[in-house]
């Protein structure tokens, strides 16, 4: 029987379709660079050309691209996409600072106007695009740019980059890590196996040029598959065998480790310390008399338990910030106050500076307990009043940090961390009761001054913080990447 008409233009239909699907699965599988331009052209050359023998199709530049560059750019295959300072912008520097974002990309986009090899431009980096005043502030500016530069713009967010035509679907996402190891492979596979069908809303993937170049160098199969990617748009990459690694203890354990070690050695040459601990919890009443009438005369108990107390502190908000901040979170926070960066743009900055606050809160809290209290003649017992609540440290961020490293729920880890909180405001208020108990009728006005003013100064504080509203909208910005 002869095939109708109407059967080859059924089957010429599913061609097409089929050469369709085919050609858009291609159009996912586009592999981008992110380029740390290096300072010298002969080292520029020579990463170009190994990007462009890799299949590189993207590269995204953070930072100006000189007119020589871009002449050297248009003689190669790369759609370029330069993105635009400033970056973690909130609402409020939005707001304040229009006429000079406005100036600046200006003057940018005019330097690129005749730079043939521009794809598009990027001009927020993790700001506040998704909260809803942006849209209402910002577009006025976006229409007026649009016009200007002739080509598409989009915005970062986390790691994921948009279209601002079309916000709510990614066109691309990028590969974090900045420095290679041969343990970022499997995932680095993942990275890019999940392009294509399982991908449809990214169509570029970006990697960091220092990873790619040192992935490349250290392991000569990366660079095969990215050949095999190139023409296929399939990822297969044999990864390394696995080798012993060497043993690597978490400097949590570590300090957590040395800190039991020190009280075990404050137990064995500071006698006093263990009975004191046992009638802080057991004898409360006895533990206090023995305080105010001065029978237990040592301070260097109490101060090297404000000491760890600090210390502990420090893990807390550390384990904290793991939870609730990503790396472009923490980056975010660190930008707009750069005042916690002690150790740099780390997540041990906030154990750092932590654990100097509170030290310093501790010693004003030491001399606030002790300054209106007439019946209290030597510090060292305003020292034991205050910190024997801070024996519990020991226990609880054990736990705490036993659960984060388990990999246990992120809700106890948090709700342990705010026990640690409450036990320090407690602490407070129960030293002040405690040295009050012999005050007779001076009783009142010393808690008044202590107990009375700290929850007025706790409470002032809360509504300051609350309605400071650039501080809300970092802290927002820093919890939403």
């Amino acid at each position: 029987m002869k095939p109708s008409p109407a059967t080859y233009l059924y089957t010429l239909l599913l061609l097409w379709l089929y050469v369709g699907m085919q050609a858009q699965v291609t159009a996912q599988t586009s592999l981008g660079v992110i380029w740390d331009v290096p300072a010298t052209e002969s080292n520029q050359t020579e990463q170009l050309q190994t990007f462009s023998e890799h299949g590189v199709q993207f590269l995204e530049i953070e930072a100006s691209v000189s007119s020589n560059l871009q002449e050297e750019l248009t003689s190669y295959p790369f759609e370029v996409m330069v993105r635009l300072s400033p970056a973690y912008l909130t609402i409020n520097d939005t707001r304040d600072n229009r006429n000079e974002l406005k100036e600046t990309y200006f003057q940018s986009i005019e330097s690129y106007r005749d730079f043939e090899a521009l794809h598009s431009i990027g001009l927020l980096t993790n700001s506040m695009v998704q909260h809803p005043d942006f849209d209402p502030l910002f577009n006025p500016l976006l229409d007026s740019l649009r016009s200007a530069s002739g080509t598409d713009l989009y915005f970062s967010h986390g790691e994921q980059w948009f279209y601002f035509s079309e916000p709510q679907q990614a066109f691309a996402r990028q590969f974090y890590d900045l420095e290679f190891d041969e343990q970022d492979l499997i995932s680095a596979s993942g990275f890019l196996q999940s392009s294509g069908t399982n991908s449809p809303s990214a169509e570029i993937h970006f990697i960091h040029s220092q990873w790619l170049l040192q992935a490349l160098n250290d392991y000569p199969e990366f660079s095969k598959s990215l050949l095999a990617y190139r023409t296929t748009g399939e990822w297969h990459l044999p990864l390394p065998e696995a080798t012993p690694q060497a043993l690597n203890i978490n400097w949590l354990v570590l300090v957590l480790i040395l800190l039991w070690i020190s009280l075990a050695l404050q137990f064995k040459y500071l006698p006093y310390i263990r009975p004191m601990m046992l009638r802080f919890f057991f004898a409360h009443r006895f533990f206090v008399d023995d305080i105010l009438q001065y029978r237990e005369r040592a301070a260097v108990g109490g101060s090297l338990l404000m000491l760890k107390h600090a210390l502990f502190g420090g893990m807390v908000t550390y384990l904290t910030g793991r939870i609730l901040l990503s790396e472009e979170g923490l980056t975010a926070l660190l930008e707009n106050y750069p005042l916690i960066a002690i150790a740099g743009n780390q997540y041990i900055s906030l154990f750092f500076f932590a654990a100097l606050l509170i030290l310093i809160t501790d010693l004003i809290s030491i001399f606030w307990l002790y300054l209106p209290a007439k019946n209290l003649n030597h510090l060292s017992q305003v020292i034991n009043l205050y910190a024997g609540s801070f024996y519990l440290d020991f226990i609880l961020v054990t736990f705490m940090a036993t659960s984060f490293l388990a990999g246990w729920s992120p809700i106890l880890v948090l709700s342990l961390a705010a026990i640690f909180v409450l036990i320090w405001f407690l602490a407070y208020n129960l030293a002040a009761f405690n040295a009050s108990t012999k005050m007779g009728q001076n009783r009142t006005t010393y808690l008044l001054l202590t107990i009375g003013l700290h929850t007025l100064v706790l409470i002032l504080f809360l509504v300051v913080f609350f309605t400071q509203t650039d501080v809300l909208q970092v802290l927002k910005l820093a919890l939403s990447l």
